[in-house]
């Protein structure tokens, strides 16, 4: 039993949608603190020339745990998203195919970042003709942090391997998930760039093109 974890990205890159791909179970980790910077609430897009972030803004709370950030929608964010997007990415030849379906997405209003995420991650691995099961780490009633908290969700979802980014080798006990019994394979993800995967749906097409 093949088991991914990552924290739910807002217009996740192709690499992470790969190791989705690889797993037999992807638990997306929604019960630990929001970092400021990271993926969770933003991604970058491309244009002609460049790239720039897209980025979610998020109400103030004292509570930063990923399952209650709330989005902020006093600012007009997805109409600008979209018009981006638009401008980005009108002319690619799958365009068409796919726009009406991330317009209807971020069009509606979410309770959270996070639900927003997992609608648009769910949608995304169907363009591509993912089946991995998806948990969400907050149904599974961990304790702990950092690499024991990785290695309590591998033996709760049954884990024989566990398929790893290329930063877990900073902070993970490899000795302490040989002693449980579970092989750790870290990601090689150089063929990819780090941008969001909208990049190459528009240009390339979903399927199973990863």
């Amino acid at each position: 039993m093949i088991v991914s974890i990552h924290q739910p990205q807002y217009l996740p890159w192709l690499g992470l949608l790969d190791r989705i791909r690889s797993s037999d179970k992807h638990v997306i980790l929604d019960n630990v603190q929001f970092e400021k910077g990271s993926f969770t609430n933003r991604n970058k897009i491309r244009n002609k020339d460049s790239s720039f972030w897209l980025t979610v803004p998020l109400k103030r709370k004292t509570d930063r745990t990923i399952y209650n950030l709330e989005i902020d929608y006093d600012s007009n964010w997805q109409s600008k998203h979209l018009k981006s997007m638009i401008n980005c990415y009108r002319k690619e030849p799958f365009f068409i195919k796919y726009w009406h379906n991330f317009e209807s997405l971020l069009l509606k209003k979410y309770a959270t970042l996070a639900d927003l995420n997992i609608e648009m991650l769910s949608m995304l691995m169907d363009f591509y003709g993912i089946d991995t099961k998806l948990i969400l780490a907050s149904d599974l009633e961990t304790k702990y942090n950092k690499s024991d908290l990785i290695l309590e969700i591998c033996v709760k979802t049954g884990a024989d391997k566990y398929l790893s980014g290329t930063n877990g080798e900073d902070y993970l006990n490899l000795n302490q998930f040989k002693v449980a019994g579970i092989d750790v394979e870290f990601q090689d993800v150089s063929k990819y760039e780090p941008i969001a995967c909208v990049d190459d749906l528009f240009r390339k097409g979903g399927g199973d093109k990863i």
